[in-house]
């Protein structure tokens, strides 16, 4: 058993994005686009969050047998009377439901449900009631499903959210909480970009939201992101925000996504106080003697981005590092370390500056080579729980930064 989870979440050679998660019989269920495979979707399972199992394939392209498609998207899962109805979405803008008597499929096709758009989220009322939302933009719906879990009632659609009011843009997802309907979605509300997870609430799950604001912001780490779809869901007395970054980011389009989870918090209001992503995720820290990966970043500057490499044991890594970039891990603890090991390559040389919380601490010289080698240091000892961060100086190129850690010596 792992005694530490980092975001990314799941092992680096898994992406898996737009997740919904939900907790069924003490477990808690991933269900999201399955980025290695979009033909298919895996589900995963885990009682501690840290510990995940992939129980495979679900449910496959080949299972629609209602039309033809190649992808499938965006998930969502609910129980109802011991049969869990498994929603998706594919490419030309329409909604599929298919049913298990499990939570892991897999899954038989039931067929359309009579919507037109992506991304749908059903919540079921404390009544019975069941709602389903979709859709993106101004073009968001609301509408109550009928017992047969398969058809809305087309007299109850409503638009919940707009662009105008509410920054929506896509990836609707839906909780009752205390008696109040948490509408989250991608935001669109700070720099015109889809990085943010934003909220609203409404004592009606069919209108009258009211715009709350950010719960968490990628930009940092993702600023060539075009979306960041998730949700929130309360596990084992603790309130969580699943969401993702984007990997290969200056690749474009098809970049791989990965799963994040952080906790979140509610003020005296019902408000949702806003998180940073970190690199710690659902632990407040990582002692700083354990080997932190350096594509466990969670912001970078410049054209540093995560990307694979298959000389790094670890698949991903920070590449295209230039002199002023920097990277940034949330939140290591330090009690006296005074060493620091960084393992990277490249060509030429390199100062790496460090700060903590911000403020400049002590600094490592070194001249990189195409292989991955450790280079240690002795520091300044450091104390607490801080955030680290690297900034990158000097005549060199093509750096590529794989790990690190601290210890006393």
């Amino acid at each position: 058993m792992q005694e530490f989870s980092v975001n990314p979440v799941l092992d680096n050679r898994l992406f898996v994005c737009d997740v919904e998660a939900r907790e069924f019989g003490g477990r808690l269920y991933l269900y999201g686009t399955y980025g290695n495979d979009n033909s298919v979707f895996h589900v995963f399972s885990s009682d501690d969050l840290k510990n995940w199992i992939d129980h495979g394939v679900a449910f496959s392209v080949t299972d629609v047998k209602w039309i033809e498609t190649k992808n499938l998207w965006a998930p969502d899962c609910v129980c109802v009377n011991g049969v869990y109805y498994f929603y998706y979405s594919i490419p030309s803008g329409e909604m599929g439901v298919a049913k298990s008597d499990t939570p892991f499929g897999p899954f038989v096709d039931l067929g359309k449900v009579n919507v037109n758009g992506i991304d749908p989220s059903v919540l079921i009322d404390d009544d019975g009631s069941a709602y389903v939302y979709w859709g993106q933009h101004d073009g968001v719906r609301v509408a109550k499903l009928k017992d047969n879990m398969t058809e809305i009632d087309e007299n109850t659609i409503s638009q919940p959210l707009t662009v105008k009011e509410h920054g929506m843009h896509e990836g609707s997802s839906v909780r009752k909480i205390n008696g109040r309907y948490y509408y989250v979605y991608t935001d669109i509300h700070r720099r015109g970009r889809a990085t943010c997870q934003g909220y609203s609430v409404s004592n009606n799950p069919l209108n009258g939201f009211e715009y709350k604001g950010i719960i968490v912001d990628s930009f940092a780490c993702d600023p060539e992101s075009w979306n960041n779809h998730g949700c929130i869901q309360q596990y084992k007395g603790q309130w969580y925000i699943f969401y993702h970054r984007a990997t290969h980011a200056v690749y474009g389009w098809d970049n791989p996504r990965q799963l994040c989870i952080e906790k979140i918090s509610f003020d005296e209001n019902g408000d949702i106080n806003e998180v940073l992503p970190t690199s710690s995720g659902i632990n407040d820290y990582i002692n700083a003697s354990n080997i932190i990966q350096g594509c466990s970043a969670c912001a970078l500057t410049g054209s540093a981005n995560i990307a694979k490499d298959e000389q790094s044991a670890h698949f991903l890594v920070v590449k295209n590092i230039n002199s002023h970039n920097s990277i940034i891990y949330r939140y290591i603890k330090f009690n006296g370390e005074n060493t620091v090991a960084i393992n990277l390559k490249g060509h030429g040389q390199c100062r790496i500056d460090i700060y903590v919380d911000g403020k400049y601490h002590d600094f490592v010289s070194l001249t990189a080579n195409m292989f991955f080698k450790n280079f240690k240091k002795s520091i300044k000892p450091i104390y607490g729980v801080c955030e680290i961060e690297f900034k990158f100086y000097g005549l060199f190129k093509d750096i590529t930064f794989n790990q690190f850690n601290f210890n006393k010596e």
